[in-house]
């Protein structure tokens, strides 16, 4: 009987011990980030490496330094007042998570490594080949043919949702969590197949290290818990049992991470699963198949944030279409494998805390330990031949399979090193547009002394990213930035006096996803009439659509406009001066769309030519 390619090349991985050529894949792949510099994120840690220069009042510890929000109201005002979050954020808005080795290694980036960006993205990739080489050795501990091993371990390896988390800088608690978790598996298994009493004492202080590199690592529980029901041999209270030091350290990590004042509340980008069932119970009904689906073929689960009701419904068909395929090729051995059920149970519990997210690919690090054994699975019982027929194969339905596994194994191969090596080059390309971005604004002395007013911006990050872009390059930095609006509908800006700015948005103030990371008006609409007091401006919304999305808003200087302030404005794909109406006088800003905003970005970014 003839081998499929496929079985062949995985066999003689296994059958020489030839791992290394996968973990040259996982490290060689990410490589086109190292030109990448730094971005978003990055540049908000390199600024408290240094001490936040220029707005002092934001100094933390760099151990601290997930903690986008501060966790006092006294942090939160300062934060506004100097423009790093927007003026609509509410009081009891927070993001702040505890990661505080994950922030230890960033710490070290900007304390040794300096102004060399490029080995920040080579120390990403070397966590990234720990991590796949720690996979590798997970695979190859459970009862799977080795060669389906390599196959899984391939998989993983140029999966391009790791692409984020290993080419950004700043996604390197995704790698960290994600490691660790990986480790304390092993060490699990060593454990309670081998009775390794000392890798039992291991096992939690590494789930212990995982969670505080990263809140996704309590998907490492899901895989322990499943560990238990299908894995383990013996008495059902011994399994559980074995659960126990990691519930221990789980509920202690719990209580600490919420005493000392971390967590998320009052944004549209992260949600309390303990404080918001309803709504994380909806995420899961929508988030699992979608971030499935994005695993086993495409597109990336994130295009969920901008389609609208009916494209959510296509894309949702299309997500159980994929995953129907996946669970119809690999159904004869998930009835007869526990491993398989293993495998299943765990990536979907593994995934439990993605989805108190947006759904996106870089969020299946750790669950997609579990999906790519799947996934292998799938592709090797979809190719294995019936009968003794060499060649032939006894029915249409036998074809459909090949084809199918065919067609995954490409995706998940070919393609799929193709997108992780793209979009780690496509970090470079952000770096290179944040930083035009920032040449467009301007570089004087007066900068500053002085408030930036900007008037409008299609996301409200290309604003609040402003302070912590020029602290962290030690250029000059604005007293303040202020952003008006933020989203790519019309708005009119109307001088009503000397002093007075009206904003009318027709479609709202705030748009999702654009300008909801600070405020979700479905939780926290606003009220006519609700106030916020800056040092710069007292803002009053006059109107409010049903759902409480401001129509029109007051900003009322307390200087007259056109003294000591900066104004600029949004123009195609970067800021330019705007020139303030006469008192009576309006300015009309057309909307514009993703795609429009997309392609300015790329010319911006000169990977375009003109």
């Amino acid at each position: 009987m003839k081998m499929p390619l496929i079985e062949k090349l995985g066999r003689s991985i296994a059958r020489r011990r030839l791992w290394w050529p996968i973990l040259l894949l996982a490290v060689a792949l990410p490589l086109p980030s190292l030109s990448g510099g730094t971005v978003a994120d990055d540049n908000y840690f390199r600024m408290l490496a240094r001490g936040a220069p220029g707005a002092p009042e934001l100094a933390r510890s760099p151990l601290d330094a997930f903690n986008f929000t501060g966790t006092d109201s006294c942090d939160k005002t300062a934060r506004k007042e100097r423009g790093l979050i927007a003026w609509w954020t509410p009081e009891d808005m927070q993001i702040a998570f505890w990661r505080p080795l994950t922030a230890l290694t960033h710490w070290f980036d900007n304390a040794l490594l300096g102004e060399h960006a490029w080995l920040m993205h080579l120390h990403n990739i070397a966590w990234y080949g720990a991590l796949v080489a720690a996979v590798v050795l997970l695979y190859r501990r459970f009862d799977m043919p080795a060669w389906v091993a390599a196959l899984a371990a391939m998989l993983y390896a140029v999966d391009d949702a790791h692409a984020l988390p290993v080419a950004w800088i700043a996604g390197r608690n995704a790698l960290l969590s994600g490691l660790f978790g990986v480790l304390s598996l092993i060490a699990h298994d060593a454990w309670r197949r081998e009775k390794r009493r000392l890798a039992g004492m291991i096992a939690p202080v590494l789930f212990a290290a995982a969670l505080l590199c990263g809140e996704a690592a309590a998907g490492a529980g899901g895989f322990l818990v499943a560990y238990a029901v299908f894995i383990e041999r013996g008495p059902r209270w011994r399994s559980a049992a074995s659960l126990l030091p990691y519930a221990c350290v789980g509920a202690a990590w719990r209580v600490l991470y919420v005493r000392l004042g971390y967590g998320v509340a009052a944004s549209s980008l992260y949600l309390e699963p303990f404080e918001q069932p309803l709504a994380y119970f909806r995420n899961v009904v929508t988030h699992v198949p979608l971030m499935l689906s994005g695993q086993f073929a495409f597109p990336d689960p994130a295009v969920w944030l901008v389609l609208s009701a009916p494209g959510r419904a296509v894309l949702l068909a299309w997500a159980c279409c994929v995953i129907g395929v996946v669970l119809w090729l690999m159904w004869p051995g998930l009835e007869r494998e526990p491993q398989l059920r293993f495998w299943l149970a765990g990536t979907l519990m593994a995934m439990a805390p993605a989805c108190a997210t947006w759904p996106q690919n870089r969020l299946m690090l750790l669950p997609g330990v579990g999906a790519m054994a799947l996934l292998a699975h799938a592709i090797v019982l979809g190719l294995r031949r019936r009968g003794s027929e060499p060649v032939e194969f006894h029915s249409g339905k036998d074809r459909l399979r090949r084809y199918a596994a065919g067609g995954l194994f490409v995706l998940n191969t070919l393609a799929a090193s193709l997108m992780l090596s793209s979009t780690a080059a496509a970090i470079g390309f952000s770096s290179a547009y944040m930083t035009r971005l920032d040449e467009s604004l301007p570089e004087t002395p007066e900068v500053d002394g002085t408030d930036m007013v900007i008037v409008s911006a299609p996301m409200d990050a290309f604003a609040t990213s402003i302070p912590t872009q020029r602290s962290s390059q030690a250029s000059r930095v604005p007293r303040s930035v202020l952003l008006l609006r933020g989203g790519m509908g019309d708005a009119d800006i109307f001088r009503a006096d000397s002093h007075t700015m009206i904003v009318t948005t027709p479609g709202g103030l705030l748009e999702r996803p654009w300008s909801m990371l600070f405020r979700d008006v479905d939780t926290h609409p606003f009220a006519p009439g609700e106030a916020v007091r800056l040092p710069i401006a007292a803002i009053t919304v006059l109107s409010v659509s049903p759902n409480g999305n401001p129509l029109e808003t007051e900003f009322r200087f307390e200087k007259p406009l056109e003294q000591g302030m900066q104004w600029r404005i949004w123009d195609r794909a970067a800021f330019a001066e705007f020139h303030l109406p006469e008192v009576g006088g309006s300015v009309h800003i057309p909307g514009g769309d993703l795609i429009g905003l997309t392609l300015a970005v790329l010319k911006t970014s000169r990977t375009i030519p003109e």
